[in-house]
């Protein structure tokens, strides 16, 4: 049964669900009548990381039986479908027809050269895959010394996430990193399994 799937994963979900995709399902399970506005209210609160919202997500559904559980797997297939075939899930449940279906964001790639014709496309980067990349954002923007603080940067943050996740990329943001901390992190995401296509900076 698909809640038993979500109760054996449970842990490997709420520490691999990215921001992104969590209000991505969050918006399909609205959609598709599994939660309502409150529920989503609740697993938002700001004051909650994204491990508890994660872990929040899967617990409210995980309770509301076989069906709702279903269309979250179905939905998160569409979302991530790295982290879904990392985890084997088609492997620990077949999932039965639903009527519920969940589109992944849009792929917008249309390149030209100086005359507007088509570039051929072993001149185009790869983008075909969903998530086509995996967009670590850094930003240090407090230092031992408060004067040198940089206000406003999560504005930049804000701006560069929504762009990528617009390109279709998993955005995970990292803040206040030291220079030690900074190359364990490149050393971890340089591992993980979410690169997609555009994976050749981690080369």
């Amino acid at each position: 049964m698909a809640e038993k799937v979500l109760e054996q994963l449970r842990i490997e979900l709420k520490d691999r669900l990215t921001e992104a995709v969590i209000k991505n399902l969050l918006d399909d399970l609205r959609d598709k009548k599994v939660l309502g506005n409150e529920e989503i209210e609740e697993i938002l609160q700001k004051t909650k990381t994204r491990t508890d919202q994660a872990r929040d997500l899967i617990d409210f559904v995980r309770r509301k039986g076989t069906k709702a559980s279903e269309i979250m797997l179905t939905c998160l297939k569409a979302r991530d479908n790295y982290l879904y075939d990392n985890l084997n899930i088609d492997s620990h449940l077949e999932i039965p027809e639903t009527g519920a279906t969940c589109s992944p964001a849009p792929m917008p790639h249309s390149t030209t050269d100086k005359q507007n014709n088509l570039v051929s496309e072993d001149e185009v980067y790869k983008m075909d895959s969903n998530p086509c990349g995996l967009c670590v954002i850094i930003n240090n923007e407090n230092f031992a010394d408060s004067i040198n603080k940089r206000n406003g940067s999560q504005k930049d943050v804000d701006s560069l996430k929504t762009l990528f996740e617009f390109l279709g990329f998993l955005v995970e943001v990292e803040k206040d990193k030291t220079a030690d901390q900074i190359k364990a992190l490149m050393a971890k995401y340089s591992k993980d399994a979410r690169h997609g296509d555009c994976d050749e900076s981690w080369k």
